[in-house]
């Protein structure tokens, strides 16, 4: 039968569960890096290339939908990061990871991008800032399986998700074989596990730095992105003359503990946290539509767009973080 924790909502305090690996001692407290704050480059895996300034906050916009609405409620849904399509990316079932080589195949830059579909929907901004900086760009993406070293349940398949836990052990043997540059981690915080207890955020980021220190590569965790309290385009189609009615508060959205795993498994092992929650959510509020941008495909997954204009925003969190400073991909690529 399935666990009966809520998913995401911490449960009693309660021991670790054994490590598959060495932890060692905590390192200072993580660095988090708001996507608002200018860059403060520091030493650098990559060539040494300029860091723009932090462009300025895309802004909610109403009542009225804006005429260059980007993408259009009819095609948002389906406006995704296209790494599957491409055989870039996996469903739920098979083990082994597909290696695609994107951006710059020549680059004598590797950055890799690992996690669930809150992974892959960065791909669009990543890809950008690779083409820009002539990166290889390699993203091992798989659905619905949450990069934390714990047993985990899918609903879908309505038993344990053992095929990512396979997969994971997988990705995380070629990426001690690679020795990428840079790995950008990213997951879904809401995901029903196994063990009583793993679903405390605290506990899974002792889960995701067991990972990390296994890869020993430069790594940056992407806090995860904003729950909206509706599917958006569905809201927006019944509200488009009040696209403020589809906002959903920030608070809400990132839930009473947000980026508690991200910055627990920063803490253990030294990696970056990138925070990007001011860009996608200025002034507290996860607002439907930023600029011209129609912002969620659904309710928790950014639009291939919208994520694509986000792009320097990534840029300057990643530069903040001291482990690269990318050139801002310019507009229109």
């Amino acid at each position: 039968s399935p666990p009966a924790a809520s998913v995401g909502a911490p449960d009693a305090p309660q021991a670790a569960p054994p490590s598959t690996g060495p932890i060692g001692a905590a390192s200072p407290a993580a660095s988090t890096v708001p996507a608002s704050a200018g860059p403060t480059p520091g030493s650098t895996s990559a060539p040494p290339v300029g860091a723009a300034p932090a462009p300025p906050v895309l802004a909610a916009t109403g009542p009225d939908l804006p005429s260059d609405l980007a993408p259009s409620i009819a095609t948002a849904a389906d406006d995704g990061d296209r790494l599957l399509e491409r055989g870039c990316g996996m469903e739920l079932r098979g083990v082994t990871p597909p290696e695609c080589v994107l951006g710059d195949p020549k680059g004598s830059v590797t950055v890799v991008l690992v996690g669930d579909s809150h992974a892959s929907q960065w791909a669009p901004a990543i890809e950008r800032l690779a083409a820009a900086n002539h990166w290889r760009f390699i993203p091992f993406t798989r659905y619905s399986c949450v990069f934390v070293d714990m047993r985990i349940w899918s609903d879908t398949l309505g038993r344990e998700y053992t095929e990512c836990e396979a997969w994971r052990e997988k990705v995380v043997s070629r990426l001690v074989e690679m020795r990428p540059d840079l790995v950008l981690i990213a997951s879904h915080r809401w995901f029903r596990t196994i063990v009583a207890g793993d679903a405390d955020p605290v506990r899974q980021g002792t889960a995701l730095a067991r990972l990390i220190e296994r890869i020993g590569a430069p790594t940056a965790v992407i806090a995860d992105t904003p729950l909206s309290l509706y599917d958006v385009p569905a809201c927006l189609s019944a509200h488009p003359h009040d696209v403020r009615a589809c906002a959903t508060p920030a608070s809400v959205a990132f839930g009473s503990r947000p980026a508690a795993r991200e910055k627990e498994a920063a803490r253990l092992t030294g990696a970056k946290v990138v925070d990007l929650s001011g860009a996608l959510c200025p002034k507290g509020v996860c607002a439907a539509v930023l600029g011209r941008y129609l912002t969620m495909r659904d309710d928790h997954h950014l639009t291939r767009t919208f994520a694509r204009a986000l792009a320097p925003y990534l840029a300057v969190a990643l530069a903040r973080t001291g482990l690269f400073a990318p050139t801002p991909a310019p507009d229109g690529s």
